[in-house]
This record gives structure tokens, sequence and C-alpha cells, in this order.
């Protein structure tokens, strides 16, 4: 279930919302509201409604896989990986695809794909995708330090504390310049998740 409400929020201010409509984007809060509450009938609601006014939006059938995802418990894995791989195919686009700024549009979906490989236990995969991803992403976003910390679980689950240690120190020093700008550590307190494998989220754009 998700928990984490400022990653789930930095992923939501990560999408693009240009080109949407004020109707489609109430819509689109609506069902990201719906969402956060656990309230995964009325996130797709509002989901099937606003795919009916933008049909080629490929974000909203990912958004809907999402929702069915947590609808179910988190128990249908296999279908939600079929969806992604379906998506990603339409895209023509693969994690080897991953080689420029134009690819930070799709970032939520190489994310979602790297968690789920995360969940499924299949750890270089996971690395594979969240590593090329990371590098195009500016390291003081929120959205960055979520694939961040996703990146050193995966690296201390791969026997890797180097590679887990220098990102640790990325994300300390954001970390301290965050205290320095508004007097909280926002980063700080995310250091609690590491290892707490339950707390890696699928996301969901709005």
């Amino acid at each position: 279930m998700a928990e984490n409400s400022e990653i789930n929020e930095a992923k939501l201010n990560s999408s693009p919302s240009s080109g949407m409509t004020d109707q489609e984007k109430e819509m689109a809060a609506s069902a990201y509201e719906a969402f956060l509450s656990g309230k995964y009938e009325e996130s797709l609601k509002h989901l099937e409604a606003l795919q009916e006014l933008n049909k080629e939006d490929y974000k909203i059938t990912m958004n809907k896989a999402v929702a069915e995802f947590y609808k179910s418990g988190q128990t249908t894995m296999g279908t939600l990986k079929q969806t992604l791989m379906a998506m990603k195919n339409q895209l023509h686009t693969t994690a080897e695809d991953v080689d420029g700024l134009d690819d930070v549009e799709n970032s939520l979906l190489y994310y979602n794909q790297a968690t789920l490989h995360y969940h499924m236990r299949q750890y270089s995969e996971a690395i594979c995708i969240a590593e090329k991803l990371y590098q195009f992403l500016e390291p003081f976003e929120k959205f960055a330090q979520a694939v961040c910390f996703l990146l050193v679980d995966l690296y201390l689950l791969t026997f890797q504390p180097e590679k887990a240690l220098h990102l640790l120190a990325v994300l300390d020093k954001i970390s301290v310049q965050g205290s320095n700008k508004n007097g909280k550590g926002e980063v700080a307190s995310n250091y609690s998740r590491i290892s707490n494998h339950s707390d890696i989220d699928i996301g969901i754009f709005q």
C-alpha cells in the first residue's frame, strides 16, 4: 500500500502537465488524491473518465494499471509487468535506449519498471534501469532522490556497499543543503526506509 506521500508527491510533480485542459488537470488531481487515500476504485473511475477525454496519453493507462495493482492488494505483479512492457514497446524504447534528456519525460515508466523488478527480486534488471534513469535526473529533485533510495537498497541487496555508500554521501549532502535552505532535512527522514523493502512503492502519474 502506498504510504510514502512525499515520494508519491515527487513523482506527481515530476510528470509533465503541459497540454492538459483545466478539466483534465482537475480530474487527474481527483484521481491522484483518491489513490493516495487508498480509494482505488474511485481513482480508477476518475482515470477512466480522463481517458475518455485523452485516449492517446499512455500515462493514463499506466495510472490505471498501477491503481488496479494496488486495488488487488499488490498481488497482480505479472499483469502489471506485462502492461508496463507493452507501454515500453509502444514507446519503441528499452532500458538501453535511456540515453538522452528526452527520456526524462517517461521517467516514471522506467521507475515503475525498476521497482517492479525490485519486488520480483530481479535485482540486476532493476539496477540496469535505475542507474540509467538516475544519471539524467537533477539530483536535488525529490523524484531523483526516490530513484537514489531505490538504488541504495538494490546495491545493499546485491552486496555492493561501496556504491551504496557513494549514493548515501550524495543524499547526505543534499540533506544538509536542504536543511540550510528551509530549516529541515527532507531527505534525512527517508534514511529509515533503507532496507525496509515494503516502502519501495510503484508510482502513479498525474
